[in-house]
């Protein structure tokens, strides 16, 4: 019923749907298993199942988009709204009524329709846990996904509306805005927020966009980074063809970062740099190679490092150079009980 929350059509993320599965408390626990272990369990028996189809898939097997079937999305939104487990305003949502919501997801009929506003009967919902937006609107609560669907809508008044509505979500963790229309323009609304939430620390952001906005380096609190498609070329980030993590944005507690570079624009970084301090912290690092010529510049500095996942094409060159480099930076902290875990995997 989960699947609900998201537009019909909608690709959605395996990792992205799994952790929200866990942050919500839906994954039970199973003795002998973490709970990432007990939602792949469950993401795979929904395949199996054909209660939802694959989308991406990469070429070791493993689906990592996914989408619901037609005839299960009529289902599953009568069963939700019959569970009041999430409720739906346009999309398939119809005119059902918003009294004791506990999960309320906002969609559009199509990508060019937009709620003109939040419905009256919306605006006091007291024990509202989760808001989902694919268009517009944001509202006081821990989890926020805004999925923007449209080309060329950052010069009218929706997303600058949305951006000053953020700034009053006082406690918000979980804060994800990924734009469907690579290279459109709608991303440069997250530079508008006036006073962010100090409280996020889960952070997705997916679309093109010059540089970080730069509240992000009062996140304080921030665990996790996602960075898709992401179109970096502002000064403040790059050095030539260097795509660097630099110590102004210190993240004292990160512990992953997921990054996929856009490789379709002007810029291209061939490199990826980690200066000293940025990210003491970090755990687990994820990067997207793609069909890129690209390299790792100081990953000696990631002192916390448990695990490195690269992606990309089978025939890059660089993607098995850079497994060679990491795997030698890995065994020469084995003296200090540092070593990480290097993992390769194919697009």
């Amino acid at each position: 019923m989960y699947l609900n929350i998201f537009p019909e059509d909608y690709m959605v993320p395996k990792g992205r749907l799994l952790e929200r599965w866990i942050a919500e408390g839906l994954v039970p626990e199973i003795r002998g298993l973490t709970s990432r272990e007990v939602a792949e369990t469950c993401y795979e028996e929904l395949l199996s199942r054909n209660m939802i189809k694959p989308g991406q898939v990469e070429y070791d097997g493993e689906v990592v988009q996914c989408c619901v079937h037609d005839m299960m999305l009529e289902v599953i939104v009568s069963k939700s709204l019959e569970e009041n487990f999430v409720r739906l305003i346009g999309g398939q949502g119809g005119g059902t009524t918003y009294d004791n919501v506990r999960r309320l997801s906002i969609q559009g009929e199509d990508s060019s329709t937009l709620l003109e506003a939040i419905p009256n009967s919306v605006v006091k919902l007291d024990k509202l846990e989760k808001l989902g937006l694919s268009k517009r609107n944001a509202w006081r609560l821990r989890y926020l996904d805004v999925i923007l669907n449209f080309r060329d809508c950052y010069d009218g008044q929706v997303l600058r509306e949305f951006a000053s509505s953020i700034s009053k979500i006082c406690y918000l963790d979980d804060f994800g805005v990924q734009d469907m229309s690579r290279g459109a323009n709608n991303m440069k609304f997250l530079h508008d927020i006036p006073n962010p939430p100090l409280h996020i620390k889960h952070l997705l952001i997916g679309g093109t966009i010059d540089n970080l906005p730069d509240w992000v380096k009062s996140l304080t609190y921030l665990t996790h980074i996602e960075l898709w498609w992401i179109d970096l070329h502002d000064r403040s980030c790059c050095k030539d063809e260097e795509l660097v993590a630099r110590t102004t944005f210190k993240f004292q507690v990160l512990r992953e970062l997921f990054f996929v570079p856009y490789g379709d624009g002007e810029f291209k970084p061939r490199a990826i740099q980690f200066e000293n301090e940025a990210m003491e912290r970090l755990e687990k690092l994820i990067i997207n190679f793609e069909d890129v010529e690209r390299k790792l510049v100081g990953v000696e500095n990631l002192i916390s490092l448990k695990e490195v996942e690269i992606r990309g094409k089978r025939d890059n060159k660089a993607l098995h150079s850079t497994v060679k480099q990491l795997k030698t930076e890995s065994n020469n902290r084995e003296g200090s009980n540092r070593s990480f875990k290097v993992l390769l995997k194919y697009m």
